[in-house]
């Protein structure tokens, strides 16, 4: 391996952090979004996305590319 790069097969990125208040909105989403409330899944991942939580911006993407939830909009999808 050449020096300065990780391995490949040892590194792993893991999960990604979530500030104590996003994660608690993070889950409030998943909740509504197992109940199949998907507006209110919409919602609560628009919260925390706009705390920066770069996994509730993924969610949020997807509702938005997939329209679930919400109107279908590739901007915001992009976005996320």
């Amino acid at each position: 391996m050449a020096k300065g790069f990780p391995d490949p097969f040892k590194a792993s990125p893991g999960e990604p952090a979530h500030t104590p208040e996003a994660l608690a909105v993070f889950k409030e989403g998943q909740q509504y979004y197992k109940a199949g409330d998907m507006a209110r899944a919409a919602q609560a991942f628009r919260r925390c996305a706009d705390m920066g939580d770069a996994a509730c911006q993924l969610q949020l993407g997807w509702h938005y590319d997939t329209g679930t939830g919400v109107a279908r909009n590739d901007a915001e999808a992009g976005r996320g």
